[in-house]
């Protein structure tokens, strides 16, 4: 008898641990089968198209927009000489006068000619008069033809008198624009000929900045760069390439390919003198058709590189493992371009350090995020 109720506890014994083990390997393979199923996600982040700030530092050159060479519309001999080497003139300002005593006594004798057939038209007129008085018609017609002969005249003799007055004018050389002077070419008593140089002047106002840049520089360029110009950190002004303020035309360099940049600048005051070295500050938006990610999103499994894509639905929410491929980012060193593997208006699950299998349910824990 008591050999028999040994025989039933071990049976029983037995039997528990059977039902242990069977419910420990049930355990077991239900973690085989999910074994991130209680995984937790610490934050979410959806693949969209993004723009970068580009920057670009350059060092350029402020030089003149425009030079202008004056020269001596007439001949004569130089009577005065109004400006020197660096000054600055407005438009209109004498520059230059030459002996004009010729042009004078011309303009005077063309006053005189006018004046005479003004006189004489006054003479015929009265004398019309007085024929129309006695009623000689013979006369009055005589008259009137000699009248429309002296409108000729006048005519002839008030266009002598323009163009007389016009080349006195020409002796007092003005400047044409607003402008400094770079350089004289005659002094007083000289005897400049027809045509010959006086002297050249330069625009300041606007000035033109000019540097060079990489093809490769100029070939990430998109529209809307702009420009911050600065001597010093004192003296700023921005400009927009690709607008009448700047243009990139090809330098005839084909080995070292470079691109010469060269930026029309507002110079009121000479802010920026010429000659200057100036910092050139280029900022540009570039529209990204890549996908960044967060490089916390991307986990090492042997040599592959995984993201975790989220499928989501009423029940739960699960993860897919996709392989992907990406390279790193330049100037975002938090994010990497995926090159492969993903597709804008995806959801990929950052989980820190933990490794999850496809079907893993993962929940969304915002208040871990790692960002």
């Amino acid at each position: 008898m008591p050999a028999i109720v040994i025989t039933a506890s071990v049976i029983a014994a037995i039997y528990i641990i059977y039902e242990v083990g069977r419910v420990s390997q049930r355990e077991a393979n239900r973690a085989a089968e999910h074994p991130s199923s209680i995984a937790i996600a610490v934050d979410v982040f959806l693949v969209t198209p993004t723009t970068k700030e580009h920057h670009l530092l350059e060092r350029g050159t402020v030089s003149t927009s425009a030079s202008v060479t004056i020269s001596s519309p007439v001949g004569g001999l130089i009577k005065a000489r109004n400006v020197v080497s660096g000054k600055k003139v407005h438009k209109g300002d004498a520059l230059f006068h030459i002996d004009d005593t010729l042009a004078k006594i011309q303009v005077e004798e063309s006053r005189l000619q006018l004046q005479e057939v003004d006189d004489s038209i006054v003479e015929v007129q009265k004398l019309i008069r007085d024929a129309t008085e006695i009623g000689d018609a013979n006369s009055i017609d005589s008259l009137k033809a000699r009248l429309d002969t002296e409108a000729t005249r006048r005519e002839l003799a008030q266009v002598r008198l323009q163009l007389t007055e016009l080349q006195l004018e020409r002796h007092q050389i003005r400047a044409p624009l607003d402008a400094i002077v770079a350089r004289t070419l005659t002094d007083l008593g000289e005897l400049a000929a027809p045509g010959a140089p006086l002297g050249i002047l330069i625009v300041s106002d606007p000035c033109t900045v000019k540097f060079s840049l990489s093809a490769h520089d100029v070939a990430d360029f998109t529209s809307g760069v702009k420009c911050e110009l600065m001597v010093d950190e004192v003296e700023r002004v921005t400009v927009e390439l690709g607008t009448d303020h700047g243009r990139v035309s090809p330098i005839a360099d084909p080995i070292n390919q470079r691109f010469e940049v060269e930026l029309t600048v507002p110079n009121p005051n000479d802010r920026f003198p010429i000659g200057t070295r100036v910092d050139v500050r280029m900022t540009w938006e570039a529209a990204r058709e890549e996908m960044l990610i967060p490089l916390a999103a991307v986990r090492r499994d042997g040599d592959q590189r995984l993201v975790y894509r989220l499928k989501r639905s009423e029940e739960s929410t699960e993860v897919q493992r996709v392989v992907v491929e990406c390279r790193n980012t330049p100037g975002i060193p938090d994010y990497v371009t995926v090159t492969q593997g993903l597709d804008f208006g995806d959801e990929v699950a950052l989980t820190n350090q933990v490794l999850l299998y496809d079907g893993a349910i993962v929940s969304v824990d915002r208040s871990r995020s790692a960002q």
